[in-house]
């Protein structure tokens, strides 16, 4: 959305006269307390059409960035840089002055620091095979006497599985539905509770590799997340350990709801991940140690 406002001033003194004034308002000493919001000004380049008689001016200025204090402390910078644009053309008696903010200046500044993205990386080992650990990995929703710890998960659906011959890797897509993550008073903004995910999963057998790739497909508007997990073997115990790597990134759209309040919400995002991270790996082990306990009795 743009803001937008015009104005109109009558200045009773003849165009010359008032064009005139507009060029000197920033070089006289004595305008500097009333102007105190222009810190410099400096002329980049002047010419002088010959054919039409129009004079080009281009000015560089430097002013303190508008807005209140705190969005000063958002972005990092109180100043703003400007390229100030003149044409005057004498026989027409007109002269139109256009000012822009130059790239990297305050707003884009305002506009990066919303586009941030809230990453965090974590790494588990499971002292199980990785055989162990990817098949507890596919059982953790099925499971009945998981529902209680992973409450956050209200439905699980398999869309597609498919073995590719060629290369011997299974390809999986599942629906998931769960609780949506952050404070409550992030649902109260979005008007929902719940979030639609799809998970992506590729297992390598060959290379005893399983790669997942979660996506959210609801709430795109507001919030962004995506969380890529990997089960791998150990490399210092390959044959008896698995190493676990998970990275998520949680992003607020900058033009959403929830864009003035976005650090704030990624983080309890973030929050609300990791300990359903620790749920999950609490629900692998306890598989894990059950399927070792039955292989055992075999």
């Amino acid at each position: 959305m743009v803001k937008a406002y015009r104005q109109e001033h009558v200045y009773k003194h003849p165009w010359e006269r008032v064009s005139a004034a507009s060029w000197r308002k920033f070089a006289d000493p004595e305008n500097k307390r009333i102007l105190s919001h222009i810190l410099e000004v400096d002329t980049l380049n002047r010419k002088l059409d010959t054919d039409t008689g129009k004079l080009h001016t281009t000015r560089a200025l430097t002013i303190h960035a508008p807005g209140p204090w705190f969005l000063h402390r958002i972005v990092g910078q109180d100043i703003c840089h400007c390229v100030e644009s003149t044409v005057v053309d004498g026989k027409s008696r007109s002269m139109q002055v256009n000012h822009q903010l130059l790239p990297q200046s305050f707003v884009e500044a305002t506009i990066i620091k919303f586009l941030m993205v809230k990453a965090y990386r974590q790494e588990h080992v499971y002292k199980h095979p990785w055989e162990r650990v990817s098949a507890a990995s596919w059982r953790k929703f099925a499971d009945p006497e998981n529902k209680r710890i992973l409450s956050h998960i209200l439905e699980v659906d398999t869309l597609n599985r498919k073995l590719d011959t060629d290369t011997g890797k299974l390809h999986t897509t599942r629906a998931l539905t769960i609780h949506a993550p952050g404070p409550w008073f992030l649902h109260r903004i979005v008007g929902q509770d719940i979030c639609h995910c799809v998970e992506s999963t590729v297992v390598d057998g060959k290379s005893r590799s399983m790669q997942l790739i979660t996506k959210n497909i609801s709430l795109q508007k507001f919030v962004e997340v995506e969380e890529r997990i990997s089960y791998d073997p150990h490399p210092e115990n390959p044959s008896a350990w698995t190493v676990c790597s998970q990275e998520t990134s949680i992003r607020i759209k900058p033009l959403s709801a929830l864009a003035s309040m976005a650090e704030k919400v990624e983080q309890k995002c973030a929050e609300k991940f990791m300990q359903n991270s620790a749920k999950g790996r609490e629900v692998t082990e306890r598989i894990c140690r059950y399927m070792e306990a039955e292989s055992a009795r075999v």
